[in-house]
């Protein structure tokens, strides 16, 4: 079985850490970590990802600029692109291409996505 390379991109320390620990006890993955959208660009220059779980409002770069970037450079990775936030209301209306948009404390739907994308449980 493969091992599935995740990069979760927030600002809050806790939320990856959280996170963190619940995906690599639940699936079979590395997880890297981020915490600004322009951090993020930088290490998606440097490595393959296979799903990218992502805050959209952060400092030093948000979601949407990690959007623009992969839409110019890595559209492949738009299909993997789950929008994991707070502010799901507001990027409802935004008409731009990603996987999911899945409120932050959602973890159960947030794991059905990873399914969907062919993320596999321990």
């Amino acid at each position: 079985m493969k091992t599935n390379e995740i990069l979760l991109v927030d600002d809050s320390s806790d939320i990856r850490s959280a996170l963190r620990e619940i995906l690599a006890t639940d699936f079979k993955v590395n997880v890297s970590e981020a915490k600004s959208g322009f951090e993020a660009i930088e290490m998606i220059k440097k490595q393959e990802y296979d799903v990218l779980i992502c805050d959209v409002v952060m400092l030093n770069g948000t979601g949407l600029d990690i959007h623009s970037y992969l839409t110019e450079f890595k559209p492949e990775l738009i299909s993997k692109l789950i929008f994991f936030t707070g502010n799901t209301a507001g990027l409802q209306k935004t008409p731009i291409q990603f996987f999911k948009l899945i409120d932050k404390f959602n973890y159960s739907e947030l794991f059905l996505a990873l399914k969907e994308i062919g993320i596999e449980f321990r």
